[in-house]
């Protein structure tokens, strides 16, 4: 029972880092549509809360 408690916490664990990895990506990719400064328009109805607020911290420091 124990080993079962263990494996749904490192699930858990996998679950959250990859979240964490794929809205750094996201982040990091918008970042550099931006530094190209092409006629590029970004949607943020399509990105998620967190990369939302990350995009907006980067533009509101630059």
């Amino acid at each position: 029972m124990f080993l079962y408690i263990v494996d749904i916490f490192n699930v858990f664990i996998h679950v959250g880092f990859l979240l964490v990895v794929e809205t750094f990506l996201q982040v990091s990719f918008n970042i550099f549509l931006l530094k190209q400064k092409r006629n590029t328009t970004l949607n943020l109805q399509n990105l998620s809360l967190a990369n939302r607020l990350f995009l907006l911290l980067y533009l509101q420091e630059n």
